[in-house]
Order: structure tokens, then sequence, then C-alpha cells
């Protein structure tokens, strides 16, 4: 998070938008990290008192997540950050200008290619024109294997990486999503 707030001036206004995935099973990433930004932010914020602008759109897929998850939704809203679910296609927003996106959609458990609503998302956020920060690993890439023959894959301005790297952080091919890796 320091990276962040030194390559884009967190001190100053700022919006941020932050796609999350509800997590089905327990564990960290990389949704729990990005409820985890979005408090960080919020917490800017107060501290700054700036005007910074969080929203979280939650990509919905007919579950209610983990008992965390939920815990951590209830208590984003306490929050001032703006909460929307996107349930189909009519539910994805246009991403304003000067904003910061961040994808924390899925982890590194994917086993198949994005398929349905969450691969429309994807290809909305990288046809976007933002910078795009991945929170552990861009959204659609394989961690163990090759995505070679996956074509839609958030196309990542940075990723923040947890723990170790990823195999796919080693691959050729893998390089065109993961942007700067840190």
């Amino acid at each position: 998070l320091p990276m962040l707030i030194g390559l884009y001036g967190f001190g100053l206004a700022f919006a941020a938008l932050v796609f999350l995935g509800r997590r089905l099973k327990p564990g960290l990433p990389p949704v729990a990290h990005g409820i985890f930004l979005v408090a960080y932010l919020l917490g800017l914020t107060v501290l700054a008192n700036t005007a910074h602008q969080v929203s979280v759109f939650i990509l919905e897929f007919g579950f209610m997540g983990t008992k965390d998850f939920q815990a951590n939704l209830a208590a984003l809203h306490e929050t001032h950050a703006s909460i929307s679910y996107i349930s189909n296609e009519e539910t994805i927003h246009h991403i304003p200008p000067g904003n910061i996106v961040i994808d924390a959609l899925l982890g590194s458990g994917l086993n198949r290619a994005l398929t349905g609503l969450t691969a429309t998302v994807v290809m909305h956020l990288n046809n976007s024109g933002h910078e795009i920060i991945s929170i552990d690993i861009p959204t659609g890439l394989f961690a163990d294997k090759t995505s070679a023959n996956n074509n839609i894959i958030v196309r990542a301005t940075h990723t923040l990486s947890f723990q170790c790297y990823k195999l796919a952080f080693l691959m050729q091919e893998s390089q065109e999503f993961i942007g700067y890796l840190h």
C-alpha cells in the first residue's frame, strides 16, 4: 500500500473503484485484501481529511460468500464507501475519467477460462483506458499453468502479489497482463 500512496499521490483528492468478487471458500486473497484496501483507502480519507472517493462494485455469483466476507461487507456498509452490485450487464457502470481501478475479482484458485458476466466485467475494465491495479494476480490469469489460450484476462498496470511469486509471473505469455509486479 505505501507503493500506491507514492505512485498515485493519495494525499491529494482521488477516486478509486474497487471491483470485488464474493469469496466462496475461506482464505484471504484477493477479496479480503480488496476489502482491506477499501478500509485503508477510507482510513486515508479520515486521517488526511481529503476528498477521497471509494466506490466498491461487487460481482454477484448467486452465493452469499463466506462468513468472513459477509462480516467484512457489513462493516463496509458502515462506511461512506459507495457500494454497488453487478448482477447483469445492465448494472456494469461507466468508469469516469480520473479513477484508479482496483481488480480484486478473483484470485489464484482459478481453474477455467472466464465466461459470462465475469468475462464481460473484465473486458469492460480492460476497455476503460484506466490504470488497473490487480490484487494478488490479474483476474483471469491462471496462477500455476499457462494462460496462452485464455484471452479474457485483466490487463493490469500493476500487480500487488502476496507471499510468493506465482508460476504465471515467470511465463513470457503472462507478462502483458501483469504490468509492474510488486
